[in-house]
Formats: structure tokens, sequence, C-alpha cells
């Protein structure tokens, strides 16, 4: 059983770090039983737990919490703080893998995350997220770029309108084509079709790292693929982005049409944007002071920069008032190329 739910990179089979995190708290309590009668747990529960921990500290922002992805809370520093004391590679640092579908970029001050993954299937998950391809980004202790949270782990329930817009692309920090989730979500809150392959590049050289993705998650629908690079420089003060939508082969779909789309960037709590006199920009300012200048430039067509009202939940349910930033735009001849950074 334990092969199953543990991916050879210490990914777990439902993508949902808190998953993680509770069979991780499990093998630690159960692996204590045997010692206590003195005698020795199977080596399996410690080969287990050594690859659970460096993965789940790979997903860790520069204030130690992990993120909310696929269904479960944020994960605070304090538990996994137990599990690097607990773990003998608990201090250990997976940069990701092609079995948990998760990446860290990480440089000077800045680390990066992003779900570069297929969705879990209904069997494995019933409450995963249509975010793909979204990411975090951290400068320190402070969160600049997050998703909006989730459900599972929390004490008390959100309400049922919360919980499930959780779930949506728009709450996640990635593109949204046609305000249409890239993975259909059923009433139940299982994910259906959609996303089904997901294409990964990583790079790395003296200039900084690299790292190139792309998902099929609109192409039976509209007859788009979403591709997303992300480049951080080698001191962490740039992330350079670009997100581009492109026509999926002929024989997907026979009749197509122009589509309207959004790249959304939701700011951590605390951090405030400013638009740029040009409307394109935004200055961000983060609680610890530190200012951000995020760019945005379209290779064809108009688009716009707005900046709008978010929320983000926090590890213990609290709801908190936040912003986002909204690239806005429309497809010409079934494609799209838009830079950030």
């Amino acid at each position: 059983l334990l092969p199953a739910l543990v991916l050879p990179d210490g990914g777990i089979a439902s993508r949902a770090p808190v998953d993680a995190l509770a069979l991780a708290d499990l093998l630690i309590f159960t692996a204590g039983a045997p010692e206590a009668l003195g005698n020795r747990a199977p080596p399996v529960f410690a080969d287990t737990l050594a690859r659970l921990a460096p993965a789940l500290r790979g997903l860790m922002l520069g204030d130690g919490q992990i993120g909310a992805w696929h269904g479960g809370a944020v994960i605070g520093a304090d538990a996994l703080d137990r599990l690097s004391r607990k773990a003998a590679t608990g201090t250990e640092i997976r940069r990701g893998g092609r079995w948990s579908g998760y990446h860290r970029l990480s440089a000077g001050r800045s680390v990066v995350v992003i779900d570069a993954g297929p969705p879990p299937s209904a069997r494995l998950s019933n409450s995963g997220h249509a975010g793909t391809l979204a990411f975090e980004m951290s400068d320190g202790p402070d969160r600049l770029i997050t998703n909006c949270g989730g459900v599972r782990g929390l004490e008390a329930p959100l309400a049922p309108a919360l919980a499930s817009g959780l779930s949506t692309t728009a709450a996640h920090s990635t593109l949204v084509i046609a305000d249409t989730n890239s993975t259909r979500i059923r009433d139940d809150g299982t994910l259906a079709a959609g996303v089904e392959e997901v294409t990964l590049a990583l790079r790395s050289s003296v200039e900084g790292q690299l790292i190139e993705t792309s998902h099929n998650g609109y192409a039976k629908r509209f007859g788009m693929l979403v591709r997303r690079r992300l480049f951080l420089t080698a001191d962490g003060t740039e992330l350079a982005g670009e997100d581009l939508i492109e026509a999926a082969p002929a024989g997907l779909l026979r009749r197509r049409a122009e589509r309207n789309f959004d790249v959304r960037f939701h700011l951590g709590p605390g951090v405030s944007a400013t638009p740029t006199a040009d409307g394109m920009g935004a200055l961000l300012k983060t609680p610890s002071g530190r200012i951000w200048a995020f760019k945005v430039r379209l290779e064809s067509g108009a688009g716009r920069l707005a900046i709008e009202p978010s929320v983000w939940v926090d590890g213990a349910g609290s709801i908190q008032r936040t912003q986002q930033l909204v690239v806005s735009g429309g497809t010409q001849k079934m494609a799209a190329d838009v830079h950030w950074s």
C-alpha cells in the first residue's frame, strides 16, 4: 500500500501536501509502537518517511509554510518543524520531480513553487483543484504571489460557496481561458475531464533557472494549448514569465472561436499594489517594506492590467482580504503571448 501512496520522488498520489503530512505523522506514530516493545519497525516505514519529508520541505516558501494545493489548507511552519525533528531526512529539501508534479526554483531571498503536474483523478482525491501551472512566490518571509487557499485540514468548515470557489482555476495564480476551469469540477467537488497531459523541461545556467511547461486542459473544448515559462535570475531579484496560448492540432476541434483570457496573480497577505502611470505595471510593497516592480507586455492584441480584490485563507481558516493583478486580453488567430516580470 505505501508504494502506491508515496511516489518515487516522495510526492503523494493525491497530490495534496496535507495528505503527505498526515501519512508522515502516522508513520512516525506507528513506528514507535514496536520500538516501545523492544522491536524494530519495518524498514519500509523509515524508507517512506525519508522520501516524504524532503518532498514536503521542497514545497515550503520563505515563511516556512506550504501553500494550499489540491484541496488541502495551508500547512504551518510548526508542523514542518515537528516533522524535521522526527525524520532522519527532515532538513533536506527536494526541488521536485516528475512524479510529484511540483517544482521549486530558489535564489537569493526568492522561492518559487509551481504545480506542473496533472490534477489527481477522482479515484485518488475528492477535493482536487483545477490549478494546473499555478505558482506561488515568496521574498524572504513574505508571500508575494499565492493561491487563494484550501479547506481540508481546517478546524472549522468554510462557507460552501467559498470552499467550492477555492478549487477553481481563477482562485490560482495561473492563466484562465474564457473564465472556464482548466479541468471540470463536478457538483460534488471531484474533478472530471480537462488536463490530461503536462509537459515539462528544466534548465539551469549561471544566469538562473528556467522551467518550461504546458497543459492541454482547454484543447478539446476550445482547441487551445497553454504554455508557461518561468525564469528566476541567479540572484533571485527578478522572475520573468511568459504565458502563451496556441492552437491545438486541428483534428481536436473543427469549429474554433477566439476567446478572452485572464492571467491572475493573487498577492500574498499584506502585499499592496499601486498601478504605474502607463497602466501596464504595478508597484508591489511587501509587509517587510520591500518593493517589487511588476511589468506586463502583450505581444499581439490589446490588453489591460487591473488590480482587483482577492482573498487568502490561512492555515487557521482565517479569511484575509488581499489583492490580485489580472492581465486580460483576447486571442488572435487562436493565439496569445503575454510577457511579464
